[in-house]
């Protein structure tokens, strides 16, 4: 650089330099557009399959909340829907069962606690697999269960 400048002139300077930098520069942001994106629709995967997996937790517990009421107070679906449809829309059976939690006494089973602590550590490797890096993924699925 220090060479090129002592033995050239203005004119060599605006017609090779400055094509160079400003070639070098809009290489620089079409590189900067394609990592974003590819960020971004790497993200973009990740929330589905987070909200998909709470999809799940959230059908499943509904299911066991809903079966541990008394018979008479327990809600009953329409044919094809589903506790996952009704988390996605929220639906009015949802709300309805969320509504009755504070007044019913539940009845869990050990079976169903077993059943809880088993989907909240498969919930846990998910989050850890989804959110958190290689290095720091290999330390959460080794660290006891808290």
């Amino acid at each position: 650089m220090i060479w090129f400048g002592l033995e050239s002139t203005t004119d060599d300077v605006i017609g090779a330099l400055v094509p160079e930098l400003i070639g070098f520069s809009l290489e620089g942001i079409f590189f900067i557009g394609i990592l974003t994106w590819l960020q971004e629709k790497r993200e973009r995967k990740k929330r589905i399959e987070l909200k998909q997996s709470l999809a799940g937790a959230l059908r499943f517990l509904c299911q066991l909340i809903n079966g541990s009421l008394p018979p008479g107070n327990q809600i009953t679906l329409a044919s094809g829907d589903n506790w996952t449809r009704q988390a996605r829309s929220g639906g009015r059976q949802l709300a309805r069962l969320l509504a009755l939690l504070p007044q019913q006494k539940l009845d869990i089973a050990e079976a169903q606690v077993k059943a809880i602590q088993q989907l909240l550590a498969t919930r846990r490797s998910i989050r850890c697999s989804l959110f958190l890096t290689r290095s720091v993924t290999s330390t959460c699925r080794h660290s006891p269960s808290s």
